[in-house]
This record gives C-alpha cells, sequence and structure tokens, in this order.
C-alpha cells in the first residue's frame, strides 16, 4: 500500500469513526474535534524541547516543542515565555489551573496553514501554535491566552468541546476498545 492509499484509508476509517460516534449520540462538536485531532495536526517529530517554568517562583510550567535551527530556538523560547507571562497577567486563575507543573501541559510549534494562530487538542494537554506568529508580539500573545482559556473550558469558546463520559466512551468504542 502507497503512502496516498493509506492516507485515502486513514480519511476513511476517520469517517466511519465520526458517523459511529454520531449514532452512539456524540454531538457534531465533538466528532469535529475528535476528526481535528486525528488529520488536521500532524506533526512531525520536533528537533527541540524544552520546559519553560514560569510564575512566582517558577510553580508553572510547560513543555514547549518544535522543529527550529538552535540559533532560532533560544529566540522562540524567550518569545513563547513573554506570551505565557503577559497571560499570566491578564488571565492567572486560567493560567494557574492550565499551565500547573503536574498537567504536563504542550505547547507544539507547528508550520501551518490548517489554522490560523492556534489549535487546541480534545483532551486539553496540547496547545498547538502556528509558527507563523512568532515574531508577532501581540498574536502570539493573543493565542496563547485564547488556547489557555480554550482548554479550559471557557464558555466564551464554544467550539472546544469538554470530554464527558459519554462521549469519551464513543470515541473509545469507535477506536475498538472495549
Amino acid at each position: 500500500m502507497n503512502n496516498k492509499t493509506k492516507k485515502a484509508a486513514k480519511i476513511i476509517s476517520n469517517a466511519i469513526k465520526v458517523t459511529t460516534l454520531v449514532a452512539a449520540g456524540a454531538s457534531v462538536a465533538a466528532c469535529r474535534m475528535y476528526v481535528d485531532v486525528e488529520t488536521l495536526v500532524q506533526v512531525p517529530a520536533p528537533k527541540q524541547s524544552d520546559q519553560i517554568n514560569f510564575g512566582e517562583n517558577g510553580n508553572l510550567s510547560a513543555t514547549v516543542q518544535g522543529n527550529f535551527t538552535d540559533n532560532d530556538w533560544q529566540d522562540v523560547l524567550v518569545n513563547i515565555e513573554a506570551a505565557l507571562m503577559a497571560g499570566l497577567g491578564q488571565w492567572a486563575n486560567p493560567f494557574n489551573l492550565a499551565f500547573a507543573k503536574e498537567r504536563d501541559l504542550h505547547i507544539i510549534l507547528v508550520e501551518t496553514t490548517r489554522f490560523g494562530k492556534y489549535h487546541t487538542s480534545v483532551g486539553g494537554d496540547i496547545i498547538y501554535i502556528n509558527s507563523a506568529i512568532l515574531n508577532d508580539a501581540d498574536a502570539l500573545e493573543e493565542a496563547v491566552i485564547a488556547a489557555t482559556r480554550r482548554i479550559g473550558g471557557n464558555p466564551n469558546f464554544p467550539d472546544i468541546v469538554k470530554v464527558t463520559p459519554s462521549v469519551r466512551e464513543a470515541v473509545r468504542m469507535a477506536n475498538g476498545h472495549a
């Protein structure tokens, strides 16, 4: 099977899973997010990975990953940390919850045209940031704040789906797990 055939098979498989989810009573939004995780964000293995500790006494953290040259990587980390600190100053409560060290939140920087500034995983443990905005401090800050509020289930971001046990079970069944 060549790569195009494998990709087509995966897309068909995902469509079947979404149909199963809808039949099991999952919301269309849950299905859309499920497909997003499977097909929208396909990230190559990152070359760099570092943990950023921030907040008072370094009590908050995020693992930042991306594919950059060694020379650019330090600038990327500085930009992400500045956006995190700015967000913490404006939205302390969601940031304290999202970036608690035991949560192990990841920020993955990707070069993509599939989404604008950011995308989040359904489980709320990954924030994908479009690397095209890394040198725009305002756009990066806006993306970090919006993504953090989104993974916290803020009702002002209705397209995020909190995975309820019934949806979680539907996803498990669609994936062939009992």
